[in-house]
């Protein structure tokens, strides 16, 4: 049966922080690096949660091959302001999340494979107006 992770939040709107959950509701421990009943690693920035978690659910398929697809995520930016393309790419960042729904649909396409989803925000670009398009 493959892994299946979830990031459940822990704290609270002024402080938020994230555990790594197994499907037993074990939580992970970066200092003993196993999931325990309690005790585990306490995130205080969703980013380096998640990197941990992919690198969990890769470790269960190192050597296998990869096949590699992408696909347009469009940001409409509505704002009669300059905003420069870092602080773009930093809100993006901070402000959005990929979800995968594992629990309904499994953590891949068929049984046994690992579909993991990412968005390079560093490689945005304008492309123009939506009138453009």
């Amino acid at each position: 049966m493959p892994m299946i992770l979830t990031l459940e939040n822990r704290g609270s709107i002024t402080h938020p922080r994230y555990v790594l959950m197994n499907s037993y509701g074990f939580v992970y421990c970066e200092e003993r690096d196993m999931f325990v009943e309690m005790g585990g690693t306490l995130y205080h920035d969703v980013n380096p949660a998640t990197t941990q978690m992919r690198q969990l659910l890769l470790a269960e398929h190192v050597g296998e091959p990869v096949r590699r697809f992408t696909a347009p995520i469009i940001l409409d930016l509505y704002t009669t302001k300059d905003v420069d393309q870092a602080t773009i790419e930093d809100w993006c960042l901070k402000a959005t999340r990929l979800i995968l729904h594992a629990d309904q649909h499994g953590m891949g396409p068929v049984n046994e494979s690992l579909g993991l989803i990412s968005v390079n925000w560093a490689k945005l670009r304008e492309i123009g107006t939506e009138c453009d398009q």
